[in-house]
């Protein structure tokens, strides 16, 4: 369990500094073509593609990292419930969170393949760049998923535990 959280918490900060690298990247860029463009009258060529293929790898592999820290919005409908009804719930979910991460994986590397041979029309470079953030973002999150599901065994384990 240590290899993982330490294995975890290096992805984490790694995804949580790309994607703040890109969010300047995009902050500059989106400052300049606005400069350039209302200014001097002329823009880049290429800034409009390249905010754009980064906006997606900013919001998956920004969300892993929020999911991680579990910033993402919650709504608990268990308030007063047992501890154990809780428990047994959370990990439930996190369960089924955990498949469809793997689903939108798998769909998402079959996607970014189909596009492949599609180039951007400023760039040349293949589409398949913007779509392949579903899939890594994605599997930072089950990653971070499989985490916190040994951690909810984990916990419950301890509780029985402390019950016993």
């Amino acid at each position: 369990m240590k290899q993982l959280t330490k294995c975890c918490n290096f992805l984490e900060k790694a995804c949580l500094n790309f994607s703040i690298i890109l969010l300047v990247i995009v902050t500059l860029l989106t400052f300049t073509e606005t400069v350039l463009r209302y200014a001097f009258h002329s823009s880049l060529k290429y800034t409009q593609e390249l905010v754009t293929y980064a906006m997606p790898w900013i919001a998956f592999v920004g969300g892993a990292v929020a999911w991680r820290r579990n910033a993402l919005v919650n709504i608990d409908v268990l308030g007063k419930a047992p501890i154990w009804l809780k428990i047994t719930c959370r990990l439930a979910c996190q369960l089924l969170i955990l498949t469809l991460l793997v689903f939108t994986v798998q769909s998402g590397i079959r996607y970014a393949g189909r596009n492949l041979l599609q180039l951007s029309p400023a760039m040349q470079i293949s589409v398949a760049w913007c779509y392949a953030a579903i899939p890594v973002g994605c599997f930072f999150m089950a990653l971070f998923s499989i985490e916190k599901v040994i951690k909810s065994c984990s916990l419950q384990y301890e509780k029985e535990v402390d019950k016993a």
